[in-house]
């Protein structure tokens, strides 16, 4: 349900808070006795120091405040006065927090400047903070994350109902390389071999994912199998394969229970296979 604007800016007066409301937080500046204090025009930047979320509520609508802080820079064109800082807080509806505080982390420096107060009183001028008013719209455009793609989607959150939702493998790769013994050295016939697989992912631009599986034999070092894989698939990655298509995997000896001797290394088990751990069906 959409509010009125006018029940929208009664929220604003209910919090406190609203797009540019600010309030002076330091006295006459430069330890100056109140007595000599007396308002003064000034005008140059404001750092940000602070983001600080001051409100997260549900009541009337979903909505957050953050209160920012920033702190006058002294400058030569005003020797001996420099105002106080000030904290502005800004108004947002909940569903557009992080945007809001991306915004004012983008800006860490900004134009100020002080308004004088109307009458002759020694009080601190209020510091004016020159910085165009949260757009929601806006920011979703340029804070927009890019498409998450190739095996990076079997970890991202946001793709998660896609891979339930029809994602199945269909495709076998029979390619397998041989290792020597304790080595990740590419044998002479891993060019070729990885050739081969380059040729069958440009012919199937559905496998979205292939696992480069690494293995060793018994007695070999576990770190020798996700080695292997790694260099296979820079192997892939020179016959022009995306290496976001591809995940190295590695898998080490069998394990035995208590009292069970592992049975002597097999040279067999010395290799690199290849797996299609996602492929879209649909995908033209």
């Amino acid at each position: 349900m959409r509010l009125p604007s006018r029940l929208i800016a009664r929220v604003v007066d209910v919090i406190g808070v609203g797009l540019g409301v600010a309030a002076s937080l330091g006295g006459c500046s430069n330890r100056q006795a109140l007595a000599s204090c007396a308002p003064e025009s000034w005008q140059g930047e404001c750092q940000l120091t602070s983001v600080t979320k001051v409100e997260d509520a549900e009541f009337p609508i979903p909505h957050v405040v953050f209160e920012a802080v920033y702190r006058p820079i002294a400058s030569p064109r005003y020797p001996g006065f420099t105002p106080g800082a000030i904290a502005q807080r800004t108004f947002a509806k909940a569903e557009h927090e992080l945007p809001l505080y991306d915004y004012l982390e983008a800006h860490p420096r900004v134009a100020c400047r002080t308004e004088t107060p109307a009458n002759s009183a020694c009080v601190s001028p209020k510091v004016a903070i020159s910085l165009a008013p949260f757009d929601p719209a806006a920011a979703a455009r340029t804070s927009a994350a890019p498409p998450v793609t190739g095996c990076a989607q079997i970890e991202a959150t946001s793709t998660q109902d896609k891979l339930r939702g029809g994602q199945q493998t269909q495709t076998f790769v029979s390619q397998r390389i041989q290792f020597a013994e304790n080595s990740a050295e590419l044998p002479p016939d891993a060019d070729t071999v990885t050739g081969a697989v380059a040729e069958l992912l440009s012919a199937r631009p559905t496998i979205e994912c292939l696992g480069i599986v690494g293995q060793i034999a018994s007695g070999e070092p576990p770190a020798l199998a996700e080695q292997r894989a790694k260099a296979v698939r820079g192997l892939l990655g020179a016959h022009g394969v995306a290496l976001d298509r591809l995940l190295t995997i590695g898998v080490t000896a069998k394990v035995f229970g208590n009292g069970a001797r592992p049975e002597a290394g097999d040279p067999a088990d010395r290799k690199v296979g290849f797996s299609v751990l996602l492929e879209s069906v649909g995908k033209p």
